[in-house]
C-alpha cells in the first residue's frame, strides 16, 4: 500500500515542474509547434519567442531546419544558432547586458528600419549572418554596446537617402572578415563611436566609411574608425572624414582604390 500511495503523489509533485521547466538547449523547426517542450530535437518550438521561453539564460536556441522565422526579440544572454540550414528571419533585437551570440542565420527585411538592432550595453557577437533586403540600416550597434561582426555580409542598406550596413552609435563595433556592399553608407560612426574594421571589404556604396554620415544621414558628433588590412573600393566616395574631432585612422596596409572620390585617413600610422 505505501508504494501505491507515495507513486502518484511522486508524480503529482513533478509534473508542474516538468511543465514550466525550461533548459540551456532548446530547438526550433518549420515544423514544430511552441506548445512542444522544445528541449527535445523530435518536439521543437515553432517560433523563436516560444523557445526563448523554455531556455535558461545563457542557454542556445538550435534552428534544425530552413525557413522563415519572423522576428527576434532578446532580453537575456543566449546564443542563436542557425546551424547548417541558415535559416531566415526578419530582425533581431537585443536589449540585455549580457552577451549574445548569433551565427548560422540570414537577416531579409523590407520596408525600411532595423535589421539588427542592439542596445543599452548590449554584447552583441554575430558569426557567419547574411544581411539582405532593403532596410534603412543594417546593424545597429546604440548607447554604450558593443558589437563584433565576424564573417558577416551586408548588402542593400539604403532607402529614401538614408542608412548604413554598420553604425556605431555612441558604441564599439569590431568588424572583422566581412563584406559590406549596396548600402548608402558601408560604415558609419556618430555620437563619438568607434569602429575597427578589419579584413573587410567595403564595395558599391555611395559613402564605403564616414566618420558622421554623409549628406542628410546624420548631424550628431562624428566618431572614429580604426581600419586594418582592408578594401575600400568601387564607392561613389571612399572615405569621409567630417566634423570635430572625427578621425579614420589607417595603419597603412589598406587599399583605397577606384572609388569616384577615394579621399583620405587623418592618419596613417603603423603596427608595432
Amino acid at each position: 500500500m505505501k508504494t501505491q500511495l507515495t507513486r502518484p503523489l511522486l508524480l503529482l509533485l513533478t509534473a508542474p515542474m516538468i511543465m514550466t521547466a525550461t533548459s540551456a538547449l532548446t530547438y526550433v523547426s518549420a515544423t514544430g509547434d511552441d506548445s512542444n517542450n522544445c528541449v527535445v530535437r523530435a518536439m521543437p518550438c515553432r517560433t523563436f519567442s516560444g523557445a526563448l521561453a523554455k531556455t535558461t539564460s545563457g542557454g542556445t536556441v538550435w534552428v534544425v531546419d530552413t525557413g522563415d522565422f519572423g522576428g527576434i526579440n532578446i532580453t537575456m544572454p543566449v546564443t542563436i544558432d542557425g546551424g547548417a540550414s541558415m535559416p531566415y528571419v526578419d530582425g533581431v533585437n537585443v536589449n540585455t547586458a549580457g552577451v549574445v551570440i548569433v551565427r548560422n542565420l540570414m537577416v531579409v527585411g523590407s520596408g525600411g528600419g532595423l535589421l539588427i538592432y542592439a542596445d543599452s550595453g548590449a554584447n552583441l557577437r554575430l558569426e557567419n549572418v547574411t544581411i539582405s533586403g532593403t532596410p534603412g540600416y543594417g546593424v545597429v550597434c546604440r548607447n554604450g554596446s558593443t558589437c563584433s561582426l565576424d564573417r558577416v555580409r551586408i548588402q542593400n542598406a539604403a532607402q529614401n537617402g538614408t542608412g548604413a550596413g554598420v553604425l556605431a552609435w555612441g558604441s564599439k563595433v569590431l568588424v572583422s572578415n566581412s563584406q559590406i556592399t549596396n548600402c548608402e553608407v558601408g560604415v558609419g560612426t556618430i555620437a563619438g563611436g568607434l569602429v575597427q574594421l578589419t579584413g573587410s571589404i567595403v564595395q558599391n556604396n555611395i559613402v564605403g566609411v564616414s566618420t558622421n554620415g554623409y549628406g542628410n544621414l546624420f548631424s550628431l558628433t562624428p566618431g572614429t574608425i580604426r581600419m586594418n588590412g582592408n578594401t575600400i573600393t568601387d564607392n561613389t566616395i571612399g572615405l569621409h572624414v567630417a566634423g570635430t574631432g572625427a578621425a579614420i585612422v589607417s595603419f597603412g596596409n589598406n587599399t583605397i582604390f577606384g572609388n569616384t572620390t577615394n579621399g583620405n585617413p587623418t592618419l596613417v600610422t603603423v603596427t608595432r
